[in-house]
């Protein structure tokens, strides 16, 4: 973001602590009646462009205003941005088209001149007059249309995650103005309609990320519900002509923004192809996680209607913790609670924050809230209806913290009585969902299907791993989360557990049960407050996910079992109650089905009514350009966007698929994301249950096969870049996916960009034989730019003079984020320990992938004289030790690894992982005192096993790098006895004479670590990111004659 210096003219510090701030791009026609209406009030403006075209930037220097410039990255987005930048204690925000009066002039300046007090508001709301052509509406919820403008910066915040209609998540009470702003909205029919087709697409897609999918009628009865609220419910027959055509307009443009939905939902449908996998929404969501970890725990709580449990909660939470040395906040959501909960949690713990989601839009999205404002290393999801006993906080938070591999862990669960809540359970199978929970279970209870769910074979009285937990109390590592993704929105209330569990085993994690710590649950008190819709939640969640994890197909066979299921409770309840047996229970179970029956289990839930009945305020500023969805490939191709947004990383493999390209794909994603960049992802068709937003998992073949599923991609998601990560292992070895660049062109494609993880053999084109240099320039020739990742590959791709024109050289960044200085030292004991390894112990690790080009077999061999030439006392800690697909290992006469330990006399000295998940890796690597990695064709800043020892801070001993790694100064050098110990390639003997030496030298094994450290900081993902962002705008400037698909 570009900032002005503070010392311009017009930034003079004004007697109230406000700052106006007003979001513009091409605004010249409305600034500057805008800046003139604040300017009673004497405070400083700042004026946040997006990128104007137009005098606005100029006519707001003129006025005295302090300019910031931008790139546009969601409404909510700037707003959040605009409050970082005001310096006052108040925010007063203003749209271009606004007016404030003389009367709203003083009014603020009144309130704002009042000392302060505890229970003063946070934030206000500000009526606002609408106008249209010139004439002040009245009706069709165009009056009072409040909206929070006056806000404190520091307790304010608006939820990035929505892209239509912002919402404000307030720590503090709120309060309203009386005199009104001036709304000019539109002064003719034509500027009216183009700002709602763009309002419309931006709704549709708000939907589509919310996993909204419209039902046939839907397209019919979405207008006419729109039409009745305006015109009827909100009055706007008050305003005679102008009142009905607008609310006949509103009605169409709400049916457009549902036509819409449903088109993307086809789309993106479409893109199953054979893997059956239910596909993800092509939207990304905003990091999980807003601010930084400071606190070793969050208690989230999520409430509706349950004052005195929560308190009770509270209460017992507080208990828990006492005296346990944790650092700790709780925050509380709250989904629109009636009963005073709000109020009774901030008198009674004033320390605790509420956040209030301004409706009922149910458990997950409440979670979700409540994760993006937690400072915790750890969250401890809690139940309004639990009371943790004794120490059973602590003891989670113990049992995660003796553990890294462990992603969440959760207690005991009791009923009020004492007697135990089952809380384990294994993953379902596909006969699970038509036996637990229905009809059948009440009739059928004990049989091998449940007893395999519900765990009936293990004991509960001892820790152990499960598939998952209820998520009543659920303590998870803030790591794990973040590569889940957190709750799936999609889900309003049940098996959203079930899905975020699936998920973060999916990702390496592991999930672990502790009967010693215990919580009471009351189960339901939320839920069990309305029956009919409680059964409609649970069996409508139940369908999402066993849609997901088994296809369409199997989700819709499970629908209408549940409603058959439904049926036949409806004819039993009512031929008891024409029998006359206990006929008010008979009533209320009668009503209770039919409302089951009537629902249909689709996925409108009240998520969807909820946000619709929010919708009271008219639609607001819209960017410049409207986006059409696509009709197919072609027609998504023919007008790339001048204002570069989207990328699509197109990867043959990603996690939680072993593979170092796949990693480098999702932390690159990651980084771009935080850079502004959005990033999706398209890969392999593979397992639905571990699903996150932003990822495609759909391509069954990489293949030409492939192709037309690609296309339909590409054509849902219309990236204005496509970014192909280029490793023929992760494509499984197909040829098709190397021609993907001159097809695309075929097509009119957007620009595609190549980057080359490893030029070298056996990775690209193992089976090209002499053609292979051949195919390889032509491959490099064939995009937009070209990426190499380390110098030997930049100077061998130079030499091609076409190639060179359009090379670039980023290096990649390690995969595994280094432990910060204060953890290093508890996570190499408690790994040790988990290891049994003594202190005095020297650990040899080796970490990656097994490969012949990786020199296992050398380090193997090395190790074996190393022991004759006296370093007896060791282990060898292998970190992964999965088989490259395309690089096997190579272990002369011995067989297999197991094999070639047995050989050398190394079994038993040797201790082997399973694949681990990031923070599990950086913790062994830092309960190593040497990394040994004896590339066989030298170290290179390819190598992300290298960059990850050297970052961990771990001592290294590698072979010397070939000539030209560095890229004629570049990138970074590596000296010998600096920042590694190098020895040549395929020298045994070197390998283990350095090896006896630093294991002995403690001191030149310190100066290693420091140096590491030192280097590794060059690749860090931030510049890399910045990197690739800079590239991706200028490929987007080019003029379309020169751009790849640009016609």
């Amino acid at each position: 973001m570009h900032t002005e210096p503070p010392d311009r003219a017009g930034c003079a510090r004004s007697a109230l602590p406000l700052t106006v701030v007003v979001l513009t791009r091409d605004e010249e026609r409305d600034l500057p009646g805008c800046l003139a209406s604040v300017a009673d009030l004497g405070a400083p403006t700042i004026v946040l462009d997006s990128g104007s075209t137009d005098r606005t930037v100029a006519l707001a220097r003129a006025h005295g205003a302090r300019v910031h410039t931008r790139p546009f990255t969601g409404y909510a987005s700037q707003r959040n941005a605009a409050l970082a930048l005001a310096a006052s204690r108040w925010v007063l925000f203003l749209d271009a088209d606004e007016r404030l009066t003389t009367a709203g002039c003083e009014e603020i300046r009144a309130i704002l001149s009042r000392p302060d007090r505890a229970d003063d508001p946070v934030g206000y709301g500000v009526p606002r007059h609408n106008e249209f052509f010139g004439r002040r509406v009245r009706g069709g919820g165009w009056w009072p249309d409040y909206q929070l403008r006056l806000l404190r910066p520091d307790r304010a915040r608006y939820d990035e995650s929505r892209e239509v209609h912002e919402v404000v998540i307030l720590d503090g009470p709120e309060a309203r103005l009386v005199e009104p702003l001036i709304h000019r909205n539109y002064d003719s029919w034509g500027e009216f309609c183009a700002k709602q087709r763009a309002y419309a697409e931006r709704h549709a897609r708000d939907l589509a990320r919310r996993s909204v999918r419209p039902r046939s009628w839907t397209y019919g009865t979405m207008p006419v519900r729109e039409f009745r609220r305006r015109y009827f419910t909100l009055d706007a027959r008050r305003d005679g002509r102008l009142g009905l055509a607008l609310s006949l307009a509103m009605a169409w443009y709400e049916g457009r923004a549902y036509w819409q939905l449903g088109r993307l939902v086809r789309q993106v449908g479409d893109l199953r192809g054979r893997s059956g996998t239910v596909p993800i929404t092509p939207l990304l969501p905003r990091p999980l996680f807003r601010l930084p970890p400071e606190l070793d725990l969050s208690v989230i709580i999520v409430s509706r209607d349950t004052r005195a449990l929560t308190l009770g909660c509270l209460a017992a939470v507080g208990r828990s913790l006492a005296g346990a040395g944790v650092t700790w906040e709780g925050i509380l959501v709250d989904n629109a609670s009636g009963d005073g909960t709000v109020a009774a949690v901030r008198a009674a713990y004033p320390a605790v924050r509420v956040i209030e989601a301004g409706g009922n839009r149910g458990f997950a999205v409440g979670n979700n809230l409540g994760l993006r404002e937690a400072r915790g290393r750890a969250l401890l999801l809690l139940n309004p209806d639990t009371e943790a006993l004794d120490d059973a906080i602590p003891r989670l938070l113990a049992a995660l913290h003796a553990d890294p591999a462990l992603g969440a862990v959760g207690p005991a669960l009791r009923y009020p009585d004492g007697t135990p809540q089952e809380a384990r359970r294994r993953f379902p199978t596909r006969l699970t969902p038509f036996v637990e929970s229905t009809v059948i279970q009440g009739y059928w209870r004990r049989n091998r299907i449940l007893d395999r769910y519900y765990l009936a074979d293990r004991p509960t009285d001892r820790p152990q791993d499960v598939d998952w937990l209820y998520g009543a109390c659920l303590l998870i590592r803030r790591e794990a989360l973040a590569a889940s993704g957190g709750f799936d929105e999609g889900f309003f209330m049940y098996s959203e557990e079930l899905d975020l569990c699936a998920r973060i085993r999916a990702r390496g994690w592991r999930i672990g049960y502790d009967p010693g710590a215990v919580v009471v649950h009351h189960e339901g008190a939320s839920s069990g407050q309305a029956v009919p819709r409680r059964q409609i939640n649970f069996n409508t969640s139940k369908v999402r996910f066993y849609r997901r994890r088994y296809g369409a197909l199997f989700g819709e066979a499970l629908r209408l079992f549940l409603l058959l299921t439904f049926v036949l409770q409806l004819a039993q309840e009512g031929g008891k109650w024409l029998l006359g047996h206990k006929r008010p229970l008979r009533r209320q179970r009668v009503g209770a089905y039919l409302a089951v029956i009537r629902s249909g289990l689709r996925p409108t839930g009240e998520h969807l009514k909820s946000e619709r009945g929010a919708r009271n305020a008219e639609y607001g500023p819209v960017e410049n350009a409207t986006l059409r969805p696509p009709s197919g490939l072609n027609s998504a191709f023919r007008a790339p966007r001048s204002d570069f947004k989207r990328v699509l990383l197109v990867t043959g493999e990603y996690p939680p698929t072993v593979g170092g390209v796949g990693d480098y794909t999702a932390a690159l994603a990651a980084h771009l994301r935080e850079v502004g960049v959005d990033a999706s992802i398209l890969t392999g068709a593979g397992d639905p249950s571990g699903a996150e937003a932003g990822v495609l998992r759909a391509v069954p073949d990489w293949g030409v096969r492939g192709w037309p599923t690609i296309g339909r991609a590409i054509g849902a998601l219309r990236p204005d870049l496509i970014h192909i990560q280029y490793q023929a292992g992760a494509f499984t070895g197909r040829g098709g996916i190397v021609a993907l660049p001159w097809w695309l062109a075929r097509r009119g494609g957007p620009p595609v960009v190549i980057t080359f993880h490893d030029r070298c053999a056996p990775y690209l084109f193992p089976k090209a034989g002499p053609i292979r240099p051949l195919a390889l320039h032509a491959l490099a020739r064939a995009g937009a730019a070209t990426i190499a990742t380390n110098g030997d590959d930049w100077a061998a791709l130079r030499a091609d003079p076409q190639v060179a024109r359009q090379l670039q050289l980023i290096p990649i960044g390690s995969n595994i984020p280094p432990l910060p200085p204060e953890g290093r030292d508890k996570a190499r004991t408690t790994t040790r320990a988990a290891l049994g390894v003594g202190s005095e112990t020297p650990i040899i690790a080796y970490f990656g992938l097994v490969g012949a080009s990786k020199g296992l077999d050398l380090l193997l061999d090395a190790l074996a004289r190393a022991a004759a030439l006296g370093l007896d006392d060791f282990r060898l800690l292998l970190i992964g030790g999965e088989a490259s697909a395309t690089d096997g290992a190579r272990f002369d006469g011995d067989g297999d690894l197991a094999g070639a330990l047995r050989a050398r006399g190394l079994t038993a000295r040797t201790i082997l992982t399973d694949t681990l998940p990031a923070t599990a890796v950086a913790a062994h690597l830092a309960a190593a005192d040497l990394a040994v990695l004896p590339y066989r064709d030298g170290a290179s800043w390819r190598r992300g096993s290298l960059l990850a020892a050297l970052a961990a801070g771990v001592p290294t001993i590698t072979t010397r790098p070939p000539p030209g790694y560095a890229a004629a100064g570049v990138l970074p050098t590596l000296t010998d006895g600096e920042q590694v110990a190098l020895v040549p390639p395929d020298d045994v003997d070197a390998l283990a004479a350095a090896i006896v030496r630093l294991a002995g030298d403690a001191a030149g094994r310190a100066r290693l670590a420091a140096g590491g450290r030192a280097v590794a900081a060059h690749f860090d993902w931030a510049t890399i990111a910045r990197a690739h962002r800079d590239l991706y705008a200028h490929l987007m400037q080019r003029s379309p004659q020169r751009r790849r698909g640009g016609r």
